[in-house]
C-alpha cells in the first residue's frame, strides 16, 4: 500500500491523472527482476531482465528512463526490426541511426543545432538557450560555438603590442594559445 501511495503521489506531482501511466515516471532501469516478473517489472519499451535487473536491450541505451536506439545502430533495410527511437534521429542511406541536418549528436542524443528553431532551451544543445525573440538556439553568455556545440572559450590570450616604426604606430594583435 505504501508503494501505491508513493506512486500516486509521484503521479499527482507530475500531473498525470491516469493511474496506468504511473510506471512511466517511476525509474525502471536497474529495478530488480527475474524471468517470472520481467513482463510486470521491466515495462519500458525495449527493456529486458538481464542479470536480475531491468536493462535496455542490445542496441538501445537508457536516456531519461527511456530505452533509445544507440546512434550508429543498423536500421532500415539493413535491419528492418530496428527503428531509430532517439528524438530527432533518422535512418541514413547507409542504414544507420544518425542525427540529420539541423541536429547535432551530443551525448547520444540529437538536440537542435545552434541557429535552429526551438520552443525551449531543452530543445537545444547543452549550454544553449532558446532565444525568446527569434525562437532559435544560441549559446548562453560565457559560452561560444565550437563545431556546433557550446563550450567555454579556449584559454587563448590576446596581447596588444604597440610598435613604432618611422614614427608610425602600428597595432599588432598576437594570439597565444595555451597548450
Amino acid at each position: 500500500m505504501e508503494s501505491a501511495y508513493l506512486c500516486l503521489l509521484v503521479c499527482v506531482i507530475v500531473v498525470i491523472v491516469d493511474f496506468n501511466q504511473c510506471d512511466a515516471v517511476t525509474p525502471v532501469i536497474g529495478k530488480a527482476c527475474n524471468s517470472s516478473t520481467e513482463s510486470t517489472v521491466c515495462t519500458l519499451k525495449h527493456s529486458v531482465c538481464t542479470s536480475s535487473a531491468c536493462a535496455c536491450e542490445t542496441g538501445y541505451t537508457n536516456k531519461k528512463n527511456q530505452c533509445l536506439t544507440v546512434l550508429g545502430t543498423p536500421c532500415g533495410s539493413t535491419n528492418a526490426s530496428t527503428v531509430c527511437t532517439t528524438k530527432n534521429s533518422g535512418c541514413s542511406t547507409a542504414g544507420k541511426c544518425f542525427c540529420p541536418a539541423n541536429y547535432v549528436e551530443e551525448d547520444g542524443m540529437c538536440p537542435n543545432a545552434l541557429g535552429q528553431t526551438c520552443i525551449a532551451a531543452t530543445d537545444c544543445v547543452s549550454n544553449a538557450d532558446c532565444d525568446t525573440t527569434v525562437k532559435t538556439c544560441k549559446c548562453k553568455a560565457g559560452f561560444v560555438d565550437t563545431s556546433g556545440l557550446c563550450a567555454k572559450p579556449s584559454s587563448a590570450v590576446t596581447i596588444k603590442i604597440t610598435l613604432s616604426t618611422f614614427g608610425i604606430l602600428m597595432f599588432l594583435n598576437v594570439i597565444l594559445k595555451a597548450f
